[in-house]
């Protein structure tokens, strides 16, 4: 089934609406602090209870209630509410029922925030950011590391990792015994992509798993969704296990994270359940003045519907289980709006269940170490990105309404021959179990000191980890995206007719449109405040800009999900040390053709001065020339001339080492000159596999849309069907190329060594 234009716009409006009518419902906890207080326990306490609103009457204030919450919306929805009801009621039926449910729900949502036990519940969390028993970090003082390099914690892995894969990756390549300086280093880099991304990423994952591939690479670096399925992969949920990921998503992402009624059966079923999920959102208050984002309670509801486990209360079945609902592409309208006051709820088979949220200690991406350091499976790494705006006049804060007075600027520029905005980027900021930084500004921090106030390098408070739910609210807060991605979403949705127009329109705006987010990225302490901006270059006498003055001269640090620059991470899996020898990028993306990922991982290691990327990888373009610099190493299969996809399932993409060099060869920033290793891509596009279901693309189905957040169990296994497919399909192709990069370098040391 095809999506109309309409259908999906609307469909984004909704869940876009949906966030903002629980944050209003979020901010309702709390009441703005003075930013420059610093409030005890107590004190915040006091404070909290004190902003507590004071009941109504939802059956009297209905409709008022809701009309307020649309109301700072005007520039998302229709300005009143009943205009909003009729336009989403006519594309999507199941919104008549969520607004019924939010009525329903506000009565049992304040109930329950009156009740004295949920006040001895906030202090208990509170009082908790003091036990150095759960939070032993808050004992540790902590300093920005400056450098390239990677940290001594890294370092250790990768030693331990390699030894522990000797054997594995033999087996892998057909070899009796390797030597561990042969072997490739291999990373995975997957994209984002929402639900779809997550459900695909572990089916790869699986995949990987039971071919062996898995055991072979080092690093599996995520984007968005993707970042969604390591969370819950390297967590005591799943405790590493791609069969148990499988069935945890499929019990999970059946309801709304939007859906009101299942985040209070969550916090009715436990004081921990809503201990736990109320933390984070305490944390962000306080991090923030006084203030709750779209972002933050977008990671709470994550938090809730993804790292929560079902615990069986009475196993007892129906006589007659309901049967098996049939596949379908459409997105599934049947969610349980059911009131759950008692917290434990029954399953379609029977069993009553309640569900458990993770441990606090266990929300913690620091502990994610357990399930890798010991060399057994790949280092997770996670990516963000930061927008650097230099352009004068232009925030991230603007608006629409700023574009017209600029035309005439930019198209002055444009005729003087001028750089449109060379300095506006997206700076990539990794976050792994051991340290969050960025390479492009030589500053790291331990990972359990990010939500920490700092200066001049050093911490000036002590508090607990950030929650692993707000970070996955951050790391896949494709909502907050600029215009410009906004409109590339939704563009291959228009009519045809209207393309050019838009594109005219977007192209006479370019910059201004870049550089604009309608909703505010997550805003955290900033770890590189007041450090310096200058550093030395190669050349003693000089020194160059490395950190601008935006960065640094900033208290707070906003940061956002890394698909706004580039849905595939490239980039982390290229840094000084890590020195890949093979990408296996799975990209989850829509617009998939389309997308431009290649093309800017390009011009980022021409930029960086990073050799050995494959010249022109990606996706043929429409005016190809007979001239292919790309050398793909294995025979495409007969596939009918219908086929609207110009690659396979997996085509792999081959470079030599001296393809890609500096621009500024008198740049300091990140050359490598020493690292000759050409790089290899394997890339494994989401598309319709004929060997699996001709009728089944991920691209078109209904229910792959990036926006959609309820997947029944079909559609789970439908898809993670797929991407185990695309896999165990070309695993040999795979195996070939690991072995031929093995015996070049192999050679490579052979011949040093005579």
């Amino acid at each position: 089934m095809t999506q109309g234009p309409s259908f999906v716009m609307s469909r984004s409006r909704i869940a876009l609406a949906t966030l903002i009518t629980v944050s209003v419902l979020g901010s309702f906890y709390y009441h703005t602090r003075q930013p420059d207080k610093k409030a005890d326990k107590d004190t915040l306490y006091n404070d909290f209870l004190d902003s507590l609103p004071t009941p109504v009457t939802p059956e009297d204030e209905a409709n008022d209630f809701l009309g307020s919450l649309f109301k700072n919306a005007s520039d998302i929805v229709p300005s009143t509410l009943e205009e909003f009801k009729s336009k989403m009621a006519a594309v999507y039926p199941a919104f008549e029922r969520q607004l019924e449910a939010i009525r329903n729900m506000y009565s049992s949502f304040w109930d329950y925030l009156f009740l004295e036990d949920f006040r001895k519940i906030v202090k208990e969390s509170l009082n908790e950011d003091d036990d150095v028993i759960l939070h032993p970090e808050i004992q540790q003082e902590a300093f920005v590391r400056e450098g390239q390099g990677l940290s001594e914690a890294e370092l250790e892995f990768i030693k331990r990792r390699k030894e522990r894969m000797r054997a594995a990756f033999a087996f892998f390549i057909g070899e009796d015994e390797v030597e561990v300086d042969d072997i490739p280093n291999i990373g995975i880099a997957s994209s984002g992509g929402g639900y779809r991304a997550m459900v695909a990423c572990s089916g790869y994952l699986h995949a990987f798993n039971d071919t062996g591939l898995l055991d072979c690479a080092l690093y599996m670096a995520g984007v968005s969704g993707s970042t969604w399925a390591m969370s819950q992969f390297y967590s005591p949920l799943t405790h590493a296990s791609v069969e148990t990921l499988k069935d945890h998503l499929s019990s999970r992402i059946h309801t709304h994270i939007a859906n009101l009624s299942n985040f209070l059966t969550i916090l009715n079923a436990s004081r921990h359940n809503a201990k736990i999920l109320l933390h984070g959102v305490i944390q962000r208050y306080y991090q923030q003045n006084g203030s709750i984002s779209l972002v933050d309670i977008f990671g709470m509801l994550l938090g809730g519907t993804l790292l929560t486990k079902k615990v069986i209360v009475d196993s007892k079945k129906k006589e007659k289980a309901d049967e098996e609902e049939e596949y379908s592409e459409s997105i599934s309208l049947a969610e349980n709006t059911k009131i759950a006051k008692t917290g434990t709820v029954e399953e379609d088979d029977g069993a009553k269940v309640r569900p458990r949220v993770l441990q606090k200690n266990e929300v913690k991406l620091s502990k994610q170490k357990k399930y890798f350091e010991d060399g057994s499976l790949p280092m997770p790494v996670y990516c963000a990105v930061r927008h650097e705006i230099h352009r004068p006049g232009i925030t991230k804060q603007a608006t629409m309404s700023s574009i017209p007075e600029e035309r005439d600027e930019e198209e002055n520029e444009k005729k003087e021959g001028k750089e449109e905005n060379p300095k506006d980027l997206y700076q990539w900021y990794e976050f792994t179990p051991y340290e969050m930084g960025s390479e492009e500004i030589n500053a790291w921090i331990p990972i359990w000191s990010f939500g920490r106030k700092f200066k001049e390098g050093k911490n000036i408070e002590k508090l607990p980890e950030q929650s692993i739910g707000v970070l996955m609210g951050m790391f896949g807060s494709a909502f907050v995206a600029s215009l410009a991605h906004f409109y590339q979403e939704i563009r291959l949705l228009l009519p045809e007719a209207a393309i050019q127009k838009a594109d005219e329109m977007i192209q006479s705006y370019k910059s201004s449109v870049s550089t604009i987010h309608p909703i505010s990225p997550a805003s955290f302490p900033n770890p590189f405040y007041k450090m310096p901006a200058m550093v030395q270059t190669k050349d003693e006498e000089k020194e160059e800009i490395l950190r601008s003055e935006n960065l640094v001269g900033s208290e707070q640090i906003e940061l956002m999900d890394a698909g706004m620059d580039n849905n595939i991470p490239f980039y982390p899996l290229l840094r000084k040390g890590r020195d890949v020898d093979i990408i296996i990028s799975v990209d989850s993306s829509a617009d998939i053709q389309d997308a431009p990922h290649f093309d800017r991982a390009e011009g980022y290691v021409k930029r960086r001065g990073i050799k050995g990327w494959p010249r022109g990888a990606g996706w043929p373009k429409k005016k190809e020339t007979s001239h292919d610099p790309i050398e793909i190493k294995h025979k495409q299969k007969n596939k009918p001339s219908t086929s609207k996809y110009s690659l396979d399932t997996c085509t792999v993409f081959s470079s030599s080492s001296t393809e890609i060099t500096p621009e500024d060869k008198d740049s300091v920033k990140t050359t490598y000159p020493e690292n000759t290793n050409p790089i290899t891509l394997v890339y494994f596009p989401l598309i319709v596999n004929n060997n699996y279901d001709p009728e089944f693309d991920p691209q078109s189905a209904e229910f792959c849309s990036t926006w959609n957040f309820v997947y029944t169990t079909e559609q789970v296994n439908k898809l993670h069907g797929l991407s185990v497919a695309n896999v165990k399909d070309n695993i040999e192709k795979v195996r070939k190329l690991v072995k031929e990069v093995w015996k070049r370098k192999r050679d490579e040391r052979l011949r040093k060594s005579e």
